[in-house]
């Protein structure tokens, strides 16, 4: 009896022990929730941010970042600073933003197809598949060949008919760049061969038209905009793969020439090995900044937006590498005349 009660009472001091215990353990607090929360946040950003653009003010790219800027920096909290670092066709601003630590505060603009074509054809560009994609603001956008407003030429037709009694006079870009690709076209399609001026920007090629110094060039439509409505050139024709609406005035080369055409773009990568996280928060800011009233209100009169955030980025441009191999021959005979 003595034995059971003993059993009894070792069992009950059992229960009550594993009881208390059990009541002991309560759920983590709101204030203890939140501070676990906050130890997986990152702190990022915490100084300007700065926007590295590989050409000279007043190109595509440079209007589409300036563009961008104010509201940019409006969504990460920082002052979001643009430097313009040019030469090599946009080279030596890759391999510096290349070169960069991986940590947010360094990003490249990057233009396409121009830096894919550049890397395979030239091979004087970092390896671009290995920087962090952030996003493309600009695409859907093209070339156009321009003339001076009292040029001899009012249609493609009739540039096409004076290139074949003379060689006409270039204003080409060094290197190779988006207009490379329009210039490949050009001649692929209608035969001609012309006399290569070079310029070290379009900005530059573009004023040798204006001045006189050459029959025509190719540049962005971007650049191109605000001198035809100024009067200082003329559009004879544009590049883009779909018709354009503020274009309606224009021939598309691709309606004269079987659909052939071509889109442009513009978008910010960081350097290789930049964190996700980081990368989270530009896209999230760049999210923010492309959906301002005000910035769409200011750029739907300069350049088509066609956003892209992160993965989708990537596989955009990654997609480039098939699409530069397509037209290899195109390419490696506009670049044996230049």
């Amino acid at each position: 009896m003595k034995r059971l009660l003993s059993l009894s009472v070792i069992m009950l001091l059992l229960l009550t022990a594993i009881f208390a215990a059990g009541c002991g353990t309560k759920e983590p607090a709101a204030d203890d929730k939140a501070a676990g929360d906050k130890k997986t946040e990152i702190a990022y950003p915490e100084k300007p941010v700065k926007i590295i653009v590989g050409r000279k003010a007043g190109g595509s790219s440079d209007i589409v970042m300036r563009t961008l800027q104010p509201y940019l920096q409006k969504y990460l909290g920082v002052p979001v600073v643009i430097e313009n670092v040019t030469g090599a066709g946009g080279m030596v601003a890759a391999k510096q933003v290349q070169n960069a630590p991986a940590d947010g505060y360094t990003l490249l603009t990057m233009v396409n197809p121009t830096e894919v074509l550049t890397e395979i054809f030239l091979g004087n560009a970092p390896p671009f598949k290995e920087f962090a994609y952030v996003y493309n603001v600009a695409g859907k956008e093209s070339n156009g060949i321009a003339v001076r407003p009292d040029s001899e030429f009012n249609t493609i037709d009739d540039l096409i008919k004076a290139g074949k009694e003379r060689k006409l006079l270039y204003a080409a870009v060094t290197g190779l760049s988006n207009s490379t690709l329009g210039y490949a076209m050009l001649a692929d399609k209608t035969g001609l061969e012309f006399t290569h001026i070079p310029y070290s920007s379009g900005t530059e090629a573009t004023m040798a038209v204006v001045g006189g110094h050459a029959d025509i060039t190719i540049a962005s439509l971007m650049s191109l905009r605000p001198l035809v409505e100024s009067g200082e050139v003329r559009l004879l024709t544009y590049f883009a793969e779909e018709p354009m609406e503020d274009m309606k005035d224009v021939e598309r080369f691709g309606d004269k020439y079987d659909g052939v055409g071509y889109s442009s773009s513009v978008g910010l990568i960081a350097p290789p090995g930049t964190p996700d996280e980081v990368v989270a928060v530009l896209v999230e800011a760049m999210d923010k900044a492309i959906q301002d009233p005000e910035f769409l209100e200011k750029a739907k009169t300069a350049f088509a937006i066609d956003p892209k955030g992160g993965e989708d980025y990537k596989n955009y441009v990654f997609g480039l590498y098939d699409y530069a191999e397509e037209i290899r021959p195109v390419i490696e005979s506009a670049l044996a005349t230049k």
